[in-house]
Order: structure tokens, then sequence, then C-alpha cells
């Protein structure tokens, strides 16, 4: 099974959006805030591209407060790394007002996994019929 398409990462997008603000509803049903926004969505496309080319090297835009540089890392560290910030400041955000709904993020990832899962499922399926 071939991923790819338009409609076909839009819908991953749009599932991984809709999670995250059920995740942020679930977490947090007393919030005032607005949750707008597709992050979640984003962090589902990125979380089933970390896991569907894991070896892959991304280039990302690092800052040490007195330059800003490039390097690289593989896709699978980068998911890592980033998982690991968003649940930290999903504490920050737990403990206080804070800027950023990470709630969303995660249930964006956790679709994003989910629906790699599915598709890898399938795909073992058709090479086990194939072969």
């Amino acid at each position: 099974m071939e991923i790819g398409g338009r409609i076909t990462w839009l819908l991953l997008v749009f599932v991984a959006a809709f999670s995250g603000d059920l995740l942020h509803v679930f977490i947090f049903p007393r919030d005032q805030g607005s949750c707008v926004g597709v992050s979640g969505g984003i962090s589902g496309l990125i979380a089933f591209y970390a896991l569907m080319f894991p070896y892959e090297k991304l280039r990302i835009l690092f800052s040490d407060f007195s330059i800003l540089k490039w390097i690289q890392i593989r896709a699978r560290v980068a998911f890592m790394l980033w998982m690991m910030l968003d649940f930290w400041s999903l504490y920050r955000q737990s403990i206080g007002p804070y800027h950023i709904v990470v709630s969303a993020h995660l249930g964006g990832i956790a679709a994003g996994v989910l629906l790699w899962l599915m598709w890898r499922k399938t795909e073992l399926n058709l090479l086990a019929q194939a072969g």
C-alpha cells in the first residue's frame, strides 16, 4: 500500500489535529483559553514521518543564544528530543498559565503513532500475502 497523495496526508493532519484537541479537553477540561491551530496535526505528521523514516537526516536550526547554526540529526533522535521537550512543557502547562497547548501536540503525536501502526500492519499483511 503506497502512502501518499494529498488526501491521505490531509486526513492524517485532520485526524491528528482533532485527536490533539480531544486530549487537551480531556486533560484540561476547565481551560478557558482557546485551542486554535493545527499544531496537533503537524505533530501527528511529524510522528508518522519519524516512524516511517527513522534514519533520515533532518537539518534543524539550533541556537545556543549566541549564534544560530544548522545541525543534522536523524529523524528518530529529533522526534525523541521533541517529545521530551513536549512532556516537560506539559508539566509546565499543568502548574500554571502557558502560551502553548502542548497537550494538543501530544494528542497529535499519539494519533500519528497509531495511524503509523495501522499502516504498518496493513503493509505487513500485504507483504505476507504476496510472499
